[in-house]
């Protein structure tokens, strides 16, 4: 990789943050890393030095002026103009939710305002299920019925984008010929595995996502002691923490008889880099799918086939 001059980091900093201005230093250096020899001290201090920071980050100085700054502007986007770029988005977008609203308002439309605000703004108005049920009278039916076609639209449209990869699979429950012979514990049967999906550019990627090796995870084996977290590492593992609930969460509710794990997997897949994030177990050590499935006798890491969930 190429060690970028102090001209060089900041305009590629810009560049990130012009696309993705709600990253942090973390995921920044993350992106850059892929690209340029760099450390996350040295962008950190670029950052810092130029006002890329927030108060948090930056502490005294430019930084912290840049953080006054943006909430300065964010408290001068009225609440008229929040509700206008909201029903715009609606209008083009209407099985979105308050979160990918929020996303779109901060990403597309340079809209710096806390999703809390968006959520009020919206139940407000009535365009959220909650708030539209809640104008009819019949709030928790209302909620429910609205709440369920959105989602089931969203995963139809998900296994319809990647239908591709099961085409053409005239026995989706044959044995692969990997198992011949194979002694098995009980009747569970492995099924066609599809390949494997990569994922796109402008994600953040770990160490292994193309060489199946985590060399930062071997290296750091053997170490002893805890390891103390800056503010922007305790950001980065909330952020984590609360992508890998939302993504548990959709995977759960998308799991029925009848579905099979692929399926499962397309969908986990999907709501993974929809929140910007990369899926972790996918390539860790080869692993081909971006979620474990694991049924019956298959007691951890079961790779996802097209056998249908009973």
């Amino acid at each position: 990789l190429k060690s970028a001059t102090a001209e060089e980091l900041l305009a590629a900093i810009k560049k990130v943050k012009e696309e993705h201005p709600d990253f942090g230093t973390k995921r920044i250096w993350m992106t850059l890393k892929d690209t340029m020899e760099v450390s996350e001290k040295r962008v950190k201090k670029c950052m810092q030095e130029n006002g890329l920071t927030g108060a948090a980050e930056g502490g005294e100085g430019e930084g912290a002026e840049q953080q006054d700054g943006e909430a300065s502007a964010a408290t001068a986007v009225s609440s008229e103009d929040v509700l206008a770029a909201i029903k715009a988005i609606k209008l083009e977008n209407p099985d979105y939710g308050i979160k990918r609203i929020w996303s779109t308002l901060k990403e597309a439309k340079g809209m710096d305002v806390s999703e809390k605000r968006v959520r009020k703004i919206m139940q407000d108005n009535g365009l959220t299920a909650e708030g539209a049920a809640a104008a009819a009278g019949s709030l928790v039916k209302t909620t429910s019925a609205v709440d369920k076609a959105e989602f089931d639209a969203w995963c139809a449209k998900v296994l319809a984008e990647s239908a591709h990869l099961v085409a053409g699979v005239t026995n989706p429950l044959a044995i692969p010929y990997a198992f011949t012979n194979y002694e098995f514990s009980g009747p569970l049967r492995p099924a066609f595995v599809t390949p494997q999906v990569k994922v796109p550019g402008g994600i953040p990627k770990p160490d292994y996502a193309d060489t199946s090796i985590p060399v930062s995870e071997q290296a750091a084996r053997g170490q002893q002691g805890a390891v103390s977290k800056d503010e922007d590492g305790i950001e980065g593992m909330r952020l984590a923490c609360r992508i890998g609930r939302e993504v548990l969460d959709v995977a759960s509710r998308f799991l029925k008889a009848g579905v099979t794990g692929d399926e499962i997997d397309r969908i986990v897949h999907a709501a993974t880099l929809e929140r910007g994030a990369y899926p972790s177990p996918l390539n860790y050590y080869k692993f081909p799918k971006s979620v474990c499935v694991s049924p019956n006798e298959v007691i951890c890491h079961g790779i996802p086939d097209c056998r249908p969930i009973q």
